[in-house]
C-alpha cells in the first residue's frame, strides 16, 4: 500500500513537471515572437522556477522587454525590484523611470507609486506640487469622495488630504492645473 502511495506520488510530480515545462515553452514561444504579456508571464516563470530552473538574471530580462514594450505590470513590477534592490542592484532613479512609464499609461498603482517618489524625493527631485498632482489624478480616476471634515482635522484623510494641508493655496491650483495636463497627456498616449 505504502509502495503504490509513492508511485502515484512520483507519477504525480512527473506530470506536474512535464504540465509545468509545456506550459514554460508554450509562454516562451509567444514571448520570442515579442507578445508583452507573454514577456511579462515569461519573467514570472523565471522568478518561481516554473518549467524551468529559477533564474532572476532572466527574469529581469523578460520584464525589462515587456516594459519596453509597455506592459504595464511588467513596468510597476521592476520599479519595485530596483527600488528594493531584489534581483538587481538598487536604483531609484530606475525604479522612478519604470513607474513614470506605467503612470504616463494612466495605471493607478504607477500613479500611486511615481507619487511616492515625489514625496520622497526618491530617484526624483522631491517635488510635492507633482505629488499632489499625481495624486489627484488617482482620486479623479477612482471618483474617490473627501474625507469628512473631522477625520481630516485627525489626520485620517487620504495621502492627498495630508499632502493638501500642507501645500498653500497657489500650489493647489498648480497641482491642479498639473493634474489636468498628466490626463491629457494620458489621453493622447
Amino acid at each position: 500500500k505504502q509502495e503504490a502511495k509513492l508511485r502515484v506520488s512520483r507519477e504525480d510530480a512527473t506530470r506536474r513537471m512535464l504540465d509545468e515545462k509545456r506550459h514554460f515553452d508554450e509562454v516562451d514561444a509567444r514571448a520570442r515572437k515579442g507578445f508583452p504579456d507573454a514577456e511579462f508571464q515569461l519573467g514570472n516563470l523565471y522568478r518561481d522556477g516554473i518549467g524551468v530552473t529559477r533564474d532572476m538574471v532572466q527574469a529581469i530580462g523578460c520584464w525589462g522587454a515587456a516594459a519596453l514594450h509597455g506592459h504595464v505590470r511588467a513596468q510597476t513590477t521592476l520599479g519595485d525590484y530596483y527600488a528594493a534592490g531584489r534581483g538587481v542592484e538598487k536604483d531609484l532613479v530606475m525604479a522612478a523611470k519604470m513607474y513614470r512609464m506605467a503612470s504616463q499609461q494612466g495605471d493607478l498603482v504607477g500613479l500611486q507609486k511615481m507619487a511616492e517618489c515625489y514625496l520622497n524625493g526618491s530617484g526624483v527631485i522631491k517635488d510635492e506640487v507633482e505629488a499632489f498632482a499625481l495624486l489627484t489624478l488617482i482620486a479623479i480616476r477612482k471618483g474617490e469622495q473627501r474625507t469628512n471634515f473631522l477625520k481630516r482635522v485627525l489626520g485620517q484623510g487620504s495621502p492627498l488630504e495630508a499632502l493638501e494641508s500642507r501645500l498653500t493655496g497657489e500650489q493647489r491650483a498648480a497641482g491642479l492645473e498639473r493634474a489636468k495636463e498628466l490626463q491629457r497627456e494620458i489621453e493622447t498616449y
